[in-house]
C-alpha cells in the first residue's frame, strides 16, 4: 500500500517492520514510498501443546490414573521456539530485502527477548524500538505514530547551558539587606 506523502517515504533505506507479540509476529517491509506485509507466522500455545502432554495410568481395580503437563518447561521451550523461528525470519527477510533498519514494535518483555536473539548483523540494523500491543494495528497507523513521536522529540527543545551562565544563576544574592 501507498505511504501518504506527509508520513516518511523511507526513500533508498527499505525497513523492515518487526510487529511481535508473545507467540505471534508480522513482518511489514516499507521502501520508496510503500510499505506492504512480507510475511507473518503465530505458534499456538494450545496446537503446540498436545506434543507435549501426556496420560499415565492403569485402568481398573485399587490403581490410580494420573496426567502429566510439563507446563512451565513447556512455555519455555515454545519461547525459544518462537524466537529461533522469528530470527530465521527477519534473517531470510533482511538479506532478500536488502534491508537497511529494523524497526520493533513488541511488548517489553517480549522486545528484550527479541533483541538478545536476532543474529548480530539484525541486531546492528535496529534502529527504533517502540514497547505496546500493535499486532492489531494498521501499518500506516504504526507509521502515524512514529511522525507523532518524532514531532515531540523535536519540540522538546534541550537548552545547553555554559559553566559561566550555571555560575552566573546559581550566584548567592551578595547585596546588603536594607532596613
Amino acid at each position: 500500500m501507498k505511504i501518504p506523502k506527509d508520513l516518511s517515504q523511507f526513500k533508498d533505506t527499505p525497513t523492515l517492520f518487526l510487529v511481535s507479540g508473545e507467540f505471534e509476529a508480522k513482518f511489514y517491509v516499507a521502501g520508496n514510498g510503500e510499505i506492504s506485509e512480507t510475511g507473518s507466522f503465530v505458534l499456538n500455545p494450545r496446537e503446540e501443546a498436545k506434543e507435549k502432554q501426556a496420560f499415565v495410568g492403569k485402568k481398573g481395580g485399587m490403581q490410580s490414573f494420573s496426567a502429566v503437563s510439563h507446563h512451565g518447561r513447556y512455555i519455555e521451550d515454545l519461547k525459544e521456539r518462537f524466537l529461533k523461528k522469528l530470527r530465521d525470519s527477519v534473517d531470510e527477510i533482511s538479506n532478500r530485502e536488502k534491508i537497511k533498519s529494523i524497526y520493533i514494535f513488541a511488548p517489553g518483555h517480549a522486545e528484550s527477548r527479541i533483541n538478545e536473539k536476532l543474529s548480530k548483523e539484525a541486531r546492528d540494523k535496529v534502529t527504533h524500538t517502540h514497547e505496546g500491543q500493535y499486532l492489531r494495528e494498521s501499518p500506516l497507523h504504526l507509521l502515524e505514530m512514529m511522525k507523532k513521536q518524532l514531532e515531540e522529540s523535536r519540540s522538546t527543545k534541550h537548552i545547553h547551558i555554559t559553566k559561566e551562565e550555571k555560575k552566573i544563576m546559581h550566584k548567592p544574592n551578595t547585596k546588603p539587606k536594607k532596613g
